[in-house]
């Protein structure tokens, strides 16, 4: 299913390759190798192991997806900001009635 055109397809067969291997049978191992080598798709061409007894490649953390703390806490720390600079000037204007 997967095709050098179909990138959303190849990334999903790779990680379904990935997260499986440690659980597949041996006879589904080589099957697998087989099909990884004869693969139109060279991201899964590249997972295909060299020889019978080596491993797959160790997948890569998963990246996390932006989740918009980075506005939130840029938004928190200019209301700060703005709310110190306003108390600094009451003070002064306090400061100055005063005296």
């Amino acid at each position: 299913s997967a095709d050098p055109e179909l990138t959303w397809t190849s990334l999903a067969a790779r990680d379904a390759v990935l997260e499986l291997w440690p659980s597949a049978s041996d006879e589904v191992r080589l099957e697998t190798r087989k099909a990884l080598q004869e693969s139109r798709c060279s991201t899964l061409r590249a997972l295909a192991p060299a020889g019978p007894g080596a491993p797959l490649p160790t997948p890569q953390a998963p990246r996390s997806p932006r989740d918009g703390r980075g506005p939130a806490l840029l938004m928190l720390l200019c209301t700060g900001l703005g709310v110190l600079c306003l108390w600094r000037l009451e003070r002064l204007r306090l400061a100055a009635r005063a005296s």
